[in-house]
């Protein structure tokens, strides 16, 4: 993939438009030409590119989406990165969102998910797919990665627990890139009617 069209940023956005031509574009020139499309002015979804939560720096990502903005906060290594995310709807503007998200990252970052290589009481994991095998896996905990049998071994000193979870979206690969048609996105967003959102 080449240059963003509009930015000379590297691209990773191909998309086929319905004129028969096609572009390439980088990530937030993509959701600046998605929000227009769909009737929205992306600067009022407007983001810094790191953030500080308690003495950490994190990097950003945005990506929107036919049903609301997800902002993603990542930080380490590319194959092992810290991330959190929120998906909120389009009433909510990008300063409000970056206090959202670094509560997120306050309260769930606070205290480590392992210690001496055992699962705390609470913590996230991230999964990523396996530069192996297509259907292998692998975990990040606290920037470090457990190939499937060392994440089921920390699993087994957890029996007689309960895992209570919910999945979200973490931070796409650095090296990830998206082809789409343009008729195949929508052209209104996708409202939520009920205002309230996950953190």
């Amino acid at each position: 993939m080449g240059r963003c069209a509009e930015c000379n940023e590297m691209a990773n956005h191909f998309l086929y438009l319905e004129d028969g031509t096609y572009t390439e574009l980088c990530m937030e020139c993509f959701n600046a030409w998605y929000c227009k499309r769909m009737g929205l002015d992306y600067a009022f979804y407007a983001h810094p590119k790191t953030i500080t939560v308690e003495g950490s720096k994190f990097s950003l990502m945005v990506e929107v989406q036919v049903s609301g903005v997800t902002y993603y906060a990542y930080q380490g290594r590319r194959d092992a990165q810290l991330s959190f995310s929120v998906v909120l709807p389009f009433s909510i503007d990008g300063k409000t969102a970056m206090q959202i998200l670094k509560d997120k990252i306050a309260v769930q970052n606070r205290e480590p998910s392992r210690y001496d290589d055992a699962l705390q009481e609470s913590g996230t994991i991230g999964i990523m797919y396996d530069d192996g095998p297509l259907d292998a896996a692998q975990f990040i905990i606290d920037g470090k990665n457990y190939d499937e049998q060392a994440f089921l071994a920390l699993l087994r000193e957890k029996r007689g627990s309960n895992l209570v979870f919910r999945f979200e979206p973490r931070v796409p690969h650095p090296d990830s890139t998206w082809s789409t048609y343009a008729e195949h996105l929508p052209t209104q967003p996708m409202i939520r009617y009920d205002a309230r959102y996950d953190i």
